[in-house]
């Protein structure tokens, strides 16, 4: 583990960066990460939790909100506002073309 601070003044953890694994990028970019699988499996879980909202207020997804909710802790965000600005920017990044 690495002796640096992450933004939370802790050491290690998922802001440090983590010494090289000895693999290559393309090993990389076809092998998930351990953070990735997580996602992918909080978000099978969330699909599962049931809307307990009027179906007249909802306007997005209950599963993808939870996501974004984790994501934006996970950043640092502890405002609700916060979290919504992150959800705006990732998806306007997502709409932008790309090349």
């Amino acid at each position: 583990m690495s002796g640096k601070k992450n933004r939370g003044g802790r050491t290690g953890g998922p802001s440090t960066p983590q010494a090289g694994n000895g693999k290559g990028k393309k090993d990389e970019q076809e092998t998930p990460s351990r953070v990735q699988r997580m996602m992918a499996s909080l978000g099978l879980t969330f699909k599962e939790v049931k809307d307990p909202r009027a179906r007249r207020g909802q306007r997005h997804p209950l599963a993808a909100m939870l996501m974004l909710l984790v994501q934006a802790l996970a950043v640092g965000r502890r405002v609700l506002r916060h979290a919504e600005a992150l959800g705006r920017t990732c998806c306007a990044k997502a709409r932008r073309p790309r090349g």
